[in-house]
């Protein structure tokens, strides 16, 4: 069986959680088979995986659009015996997920929360010019969903699609959890400012519910004085500083740390220095 994923990007922040899922995923098929994962990325990203082909962007950062994409796309989708879509509304459906669509090759989405109807309430009148534009042709092709929840399913239900859908949450790689984590890496999160810490992992980003959990947190800081929170994910579209802000007008500063963007060994040792994990 000969598999292709597409994905926007594996980069932290273009790509966040979407694209380690697709990464994850293609990497477990290809310890098994094989398969390719196509994605773009700016110039000069240099992460390097086994069978993934980054195509540099142009244009609009927003489209993930790239020329080189466009040009491997055929012949990567004649290759292929399965096309996986990861996500929706941009460059890499336009061009790979329509040229599945063209060859009559199985297409399988993986919408990874793109249903969720925050998401589809987000963007809207650009999320329909899209959908007019190729996307809907993609959706009416689709041979099989694949949901992480079964909330997952009832919003694909939800939107009038009736192929099979299967539920596979996303993956651990185990491997990444038990390596010996380096000196260096440990030391970034040893020190603390209380006792216990409490921590946030993912994108800053308006969709995750930071301000829920910093009105939270103040609304709990009495309680619990022996208690910090560590804030760890990448700056998206400037809304570090807007959790900031609110952390100065909340009175919190003392409790709440920011540590900014990790991966690999560091990502893994945050998780290790926390007591609690919470994502709101």
């Amino acid at each position: 069986m000969r598999s292709l994923h597409f994905v926007q990007s594996i980069e932290p922040l273009q790509g966040g959680g979407l694209g380690q899922g697709a990464l994850g995923l293609h990497l477990a098929m290809l310890a098994m088979g094989e398969s390719t994962l196509v994605t773009t990325c700016e110039s000069g990203f240099d992460e390097v995986h086994p069978e993934v082909i980054q195509c540099v962007r142009r244009g609009l950062p927003a489209l993930y659009y790239s020329p080189a994409l466009r040009r491997i796309a055929k012949q990567r989708v004649e290759a292929s015996d399965w096309v996986h879509g990861h996500g929706l509304y941009v460059g890499t459906n336009a061009v790979i997920g329509a040229e599945a669509v063209k060859q009559g090759r199985p297409l399988c989405y993986h919408t990874q929360g793109f249903f969720d109807p925050w998401i589809l309430n987000r963007s809207r009148w650009k999320k329909l010019a899209t959908r007019w534009l190729f996307e809907d042709r993609n959706l009416k092709a689709v041979r099989l969903w694949r949901a992480l929840t079964r909330k997952e399913v009832g919003q694909i239900r939800a939107l009038g699609f009736r192929q099979t859908i299967e539920v596979l949450p996303n993956g651990i790689r185990l491997e990444e959890i038990d390596q010996q984590i380096a000196p260096g890496n440990v030391a970034r999160f040893e020190a603390r400012l209380r006792p216990k810490r409490a921590l946030f992992l993912g994108r800053l980003h308006p969709k995750k519910g930071l301000n829920i959990l910093i009105q939270s947190w103040a609304a709990l800081a009495e309680k619990f004085p022996d208690w910090e929170l560590a804030i760890v994910g990448p700056d998206e579209g400037g809304y570090l500083a807007t959790v900031e802000s609110l952390v100065r007008e909340l009175g919190v500063g003392k409790s709440v740390r920011f540590f900014g963007s990790v991966r690999g060994a560091d990502k893994v040792a945050a998780f290790r220095s926390a007591d609690l994990f919470v994502l709101p």
